[in-house]
């Protein structure tokens, strides 16, 4: 009895381990928040309110405080309600990023991963403003 339990937690472990994330780009709109839906999700003060829109999908438009290029782009965004928002954008976007300064506006999508001092979205796509 041991034994199956010990097989079934290993293959649930390497298939999820192993499970592949759906491209940003993919997610029709109704898989996304709307923009009205997303600020009221950044107005909530407290982080761990947040974990209901975990694996969701946001749209989040802000200024850039920092740019970071390790084979992907890493920006720190600030939004109108002094919220930190970290994005890790997908490799594709690359292109697109290498126009964008600190300072500049941006409005970015993507998924809703969770929060330390700060929102963290990955696989990012810039949006068109």
């Amino acid at each position: 009895m041991l034994i199956i339990v010990f097989i079934s937690t290993a293959l649930f472990g390497w298939i999820k381990f192993n499970e592949t994330a759906i491209p940003t780009q993919q997610l029709s709109n109704a898989e996304a928040l709307n923009e009205t839906h997303t600020a009221l999700v950044l107005k909530k003060a407290n982080f761990e309110s947040l974990n209901e829109f975990i694996e969701k999908a946001l749209v989040i438009e802000g200024s850039i405080k920092k740019i970071d290029l390790n084979d992907t782009y890493n920006i720190m965004l600030l939004t109108e309600d002094k919220i930190l928002v970290s994005c890790k954008f997908q490799k594709d976007q690359n292109d697109i990023l290498k126009t964008y300064n600190e300072g500049d506006k941006i409005k970015i999508k993507g998924i809703y991963k969770g929060a330390l001092n700060y929102l963290i979205l990955l696989n990012c796509i810039v949006e068109n403003n």
